[in-house]
């Protein structure tokens, strides 16, 4: 396989982390950024959205003299369904699941436009 080539599941990862980080930053109801901050080399974010069931977390992480980080988490009635990290530029990057389990809590992500 070529190194540019995606396949359908790393496509789906990549796109389900993606939704999560646009969803909790849109502000609903239940978000809070955690923590925040940035120098002239380096910024990052971290915020999190909580309901009666469901938990996400993201950390994104850039610098403009490297690749930055991100890191996304779903919690759904308290079980980990969903934990992925890549690299941050102006968007995440080469996702990667640690856990993912697919189910109803992934509809409970709207799709936001960009």
């Amino acid at each position: 396989m070529n190194r540019t080539e995606v396949t359908p599941e790393q496509k789906h990862i990549h796109d389900l982390a993606w939704r999560c980080i646009k969803f909790v930053d849109s502000n609903p109801q239940g978000s809070k950024i955690l923590d925040r901050g940035g120098n002239p080399f380096s910024s990052y974010l971290r915020m999190s959205y909580e309901s009666k069931d469901m938990f996400i977390e993201f950390r994104v992480q850039n610098s403009p003299y490297s690749n930055g980080s991100s890191y996304v988490l779903v919690k759904f009635k308290d079980k980990k369904v969903f934990e992925a990290k890549g690299s941050f530029i102006a968007t995440i990057g080469n996702m990667t699941a640690d856990i993912y389990t697919p189910g109803s809590w992934e509809k409970r992500i709207p799709i936001l436009k960009d």
